[in-house]
């Protein structure tokens, strides 16, 4: 035992566990957050390339298509119907659809928003699929009720939080923090690996 009853492991020991392919995620991911304060301190969820991409696109482009009073107006509670009048009406205007094709596009997302190998295996016009993705956020969807919306037009989640920082998820999460297992590999690589039939579901991101 070491002091304050913690428990001293010798040096070859450390390094098996060291190298396990777990321990090296846990090192590495503590390794660039402590080169990484300042991130913390701002708030860990503003700190990804995306996050700095919608960043961007609320303080340069959007104004140019909606003042801030029209923005916070589409967050009010509306029934589908009145959804659709305001939609059609006041938010889908010539400026929001050519700002959309501008920073949206296949080019400005991969160089500023996404890595270009994300498009890869993208069919068609990008920003034009952005565009039916949003009009379906803001008309067949509760705007005032969307975490993801908000946050990309404000920068903030304000009450509509997503489930995993909604206070009564916490203790559910952290009882199951062990069942998560990362892997940083090509899904194909790890799908591989895995016996036939043993996934029950999939949450793929990005276009």
């Amino acid at each position: 035992p070491g002091d304050g009853g913690q428990v001293a492991i010798p040096v070859r020991a450390r390094r098996r566990i060291e190298s396990r392919p777990q321990r090296r995620v846990a090192l590495a991911a503590r390794a660039y957050w402590d080169r990484h304060l300042a991130a913390i301190a701002r708030g860990v969820v503003h700190a990804g390339r995306l996050e700095a991409y919608f960043r961007l696109f609320r303080r340069w482009l959007l104004p140019l298509a909606h003042r801030a009073a029209t923005v916070e107006s589409l967050f009010a509670p509306r029934p589908r119907e009145e959804r659709e009048r305001f939609y059609r009406d006041v938010w889908d205007t010539r400026a929001w659809r050519a700002v959309c094709r501008a920073f949206f596009g296949r080019a400005a997302m991969g160089r500023l928003g996404r890595d270009p190998e994300f498009f890869r295996h993208a069919r068609g016009d990008v920003a034009a699929h952005v565009l039916e993705r949003a009009r379906h956020a803001v008309t067949a969807l509760a705007p005032d009720a969307n975490p993801y919306l908000r946050y990309i037009l404000t920068g903030a989640f304000a009450d509509a939080l997503p489930d995993y920082l909604r206070p009564e998820a916490y203790d559910t999460i952290r009882r199951r923090l062990g069942r998560i297992e990362l892997r940083l590999a090509p899904v194909e690589v790890v799908l591989a690996e895995l016996p036939s039939r043993s996934i029950d579901a999939f949450n793929l991101s990005d276009v």
